[in-house]
């Protein structure tokens, strides 16, 4: 092998061992410092949509689902909508923030995989995604919010819906170039395939022509698979959501090792 050439790193350290860790630590002071804007903002805007949306249109959809009022059917869409935002735009950002400030190559020369710090990255985000998540349910609590059928289920498919986004959040960082190409993949992909992801009103209730490619919505999955664990019903099956979310996170996981291994952008 020529001494020019590229060389191996040693693995002297476990796999997701001590500077695994503290690379996850790090990514989650670095949001948990600035925790109005990465945690409390979200939660007001998720107060926002209650207030027009229970508060206005309460009255009219009252019955959107039978058993259940339109808080509780609400609430679950809107944490999740609010945890895979936001665990997209955590890991996209940080990555893109720090390519800009030239310190991510500090971790190309680090004891690290790829793996280990594509996953350190998500794992941060899923924590970031999963708090927003959460304290979005929790507000809602003394407004007639729902209590979790399922808790463990519904945290299971919390998490694994946030590292879903957090992955393909990672591959987004990597190969974006500036602000606007993350901007671009949240405002024109990620937020309109969640308005149709049975957030506000079901399926069901879509127009003819809408209503078949909303099953083609992965995002649905993620979002009626969470307000089965609180509600015990929608309109999708969990067999079918389980297989959904856990199919996304491999396929945006290979997706993020394709663009930390092939992407130069972060070695330049």
């Amino acid at each position: 092998m020529s001494p020019l050439a590229p060389q191996p790193k040693d693995r002297v350290l476990p796999l997701f061992g001590f500077p695994f860790w503290t690379l996850v630590r790090r990514e989650i002071m670095r949001f948990m410092i600035v925790v109005v804007q990465t945690v409390v903002t979200p939660l007001v805007t998720a107060g926002l949509y209650l207030v027009i949306f229970v508060g206005g249109l309460g009255d009219r959809l009252h019955d959107v689902q039978e058993g259940v009022s339109y808080m509780q059917y609400l609430v679950p869409g809107l944490a999740m909508m609010g945890a895979m935002q936001h665990a997209f735009n955590n890991s996209a950002s940080t990555i893109l923030i720090s390519k800009f400030q030239n310190n991510l190559v500090d971790l190309l020369v680090s004891p690290l995989t790829d793996l280990e710090i594509a996953l350190a990255y998500s794992f941060a985000s899923v924590t970031r995604g999963a708090l927003v998540g959460i304290l979005t349910w929790a507000v809602t609590l003394p407004f007639g919010g729902p209590i979790p059928a399922h808790p463990f289920l519904a945290l299971f498919l919390l998490c694994m819906s946030c590292l879903g986004f957090s992955l393909l959040g990672v591959t987004a960082g990597v190969f974006a170039t500036k602000f606007d190409d993350v901007a671009r993949i949240s405002t024109f992909i990620i937020l309109p395939f969640t308005y149709l992801g049975a957030v506000f009103i079901p399926v069901a209730r879509y127009p003819d022509w809408i209503e078949p490619a909303a099953f083609w919505n992965p995002l649905l999955y993620c979002i009626d698979g969470l307000r089965l664990a609180f509600l015990g019903r929608s309109e999708v099956s969990l067999s079918s959501s389980l297989s959904v979310i856990l199919g996304s996170v491999v396929v945006t996981a290979l997706l993020s090792m394709y663009a930390w291994k092939r992407s130069t952008s972060i070695r330049t």
